[in-house]
């Protein structure tokens, strides 16, 4: 109903641009998706995940620290306690966007590894951190990689949309 106001918004010759989620509901990441993440992860060197620093932070973490350090998707409980509007419906917002609106451009932008890494990695230091851009850019790659193989699909996506032609003016457009 929510997408159907806002074509109704829309004149002729109006444009909606949005910035969607269309990631799992709630976060339930797939079991490819929650390795692909931690692999990702694991090519990292130590000083760059929260592990304490030592003389072996150019290392990769070990696997038995990876077991504890690893990223683990969080429950669908815990996700509607912390806030029950969050992510419920990126899948159908895939089909329901072209459904009712025109696409004039549709730019998926990642999202899939790199939005769940918060937690995992210091993105801030990145800004001032050349070892640590380079090895965000290692991280951006394998993210690229992954949904340009089609292994996984990218969970943000922008969308330029207008009115079908032919669709009625909606009478929240002033006359």
């Amino acid at each position: 109903s929510c997408l159907r106001m806002l074509e109704g918004c829309l004149t002729e010759t109006g444009y909606l641009l949005a910035v969607e989620f269309e990631g799992p509901v709630r976060f339930q990441l797939s079991e490819l998706q929650v390795r692909w993440i931690n692999a990702a992860l694991g090519v990292l060197p130590r000083g760059l995940r929260p592990l304490p620093l030592d003389e072996k932070s150019l290392y990769p973490a070990t696997a038995a620290e990876n077991a504890v350090i690893g990223y683990a998707p969080p429950s669908e409980e815990s996700i509607v306690a912390f806030d029950p509007s969050e992510a419920i419906c990126g899948p159908q917002l895939r089909q329901l966007i072209p459904s009712i609106f025109e696409i004039v451009e549709r730019k998926p932008f990642g999202g899939t590894l790199l939005s769940y890494m918060t937690q995992h990695f210091d993105f801030e230091r990145t800004d001032n951190d050349a070892f640590s851009l380079a090895w965000l850019k290692v991280l951006m790659q394998i993210e690229r990689t992954l949904t340009e193989t089609g292994i996984l699909d990218d969970e943000f996506v922008f969308y330029v949309t207008r009115r079908r032609d032919g669709a009625p003016a909606s009478a929240f457009v002033a006359a």
